[in-house]
């Protein structure tokens, strides 16, 4: 009698040891990071590059990824031109023209006298924060204004 039971305790160990695996090899939750979020570690990279070209360059992937994130295309793919294209149905004209300018003057950079390098990183991570900044005020303003109505 007492030799049939350890097929009983046989079984329930292994039904436990498949539980505790399934379990354990579970697949963590991937971290959503929010566009602006990501944005900002990025520029917090341009900061702390000494230099001035990469700086520029992670600057200019920052944009392109927030860009790409909120308006679904391939930023980091496309020229400025065919930034433009995509943004145009989703800005205003100011807008539009803001990140247009600052990409530009981003790639500029190589053509800066080095002199000019630390004023312009500092000037681009500013007028790109800005420009961040207000497109996520008018993207909260327009959620707001769906929930309202």
């Amino acid at each position: 009698l007492r030799s049939n039971y350890w097929w009983i305790y046989l079984i329930v160990v292994v039904v436990i040891g498949v539980i505790l695996i399934y379990v354990l090899k579970k697949p963590k939750p991937i971290e959503q990071i929010k566009p602006i979020e990501a944005f900002e570690r990025q520029i917090a990279s341009a900061l702390n590059t000494d230099e001035f070209k990469d700086a520029a360059a992670i600057i200019s992937q920052a944009l392109r990824q927030y860009c790409s994130s909120i308006w679904q295309f391939d930023g980091l793919a496309a020229t400025n031109r065919e930034m433009r294209r995509h943004l145009q149905d989703h800005l205003d004209p100011h807008a539009l023209r803001a990140i247009c300018q600052l990409l530009d003057s981003i790639e500029d950079i190589r053509w800066l006298p080095k002199t000019d390098h630390q004023v312009a990183k500092q000037r681009y991570i500013d007028d790109a924060k800005q420009w961040c900044q207000d497109q996520e005020q008018l993207r909260q303003e327009a959620e707001q204004a769906k929930a309202a109505a």
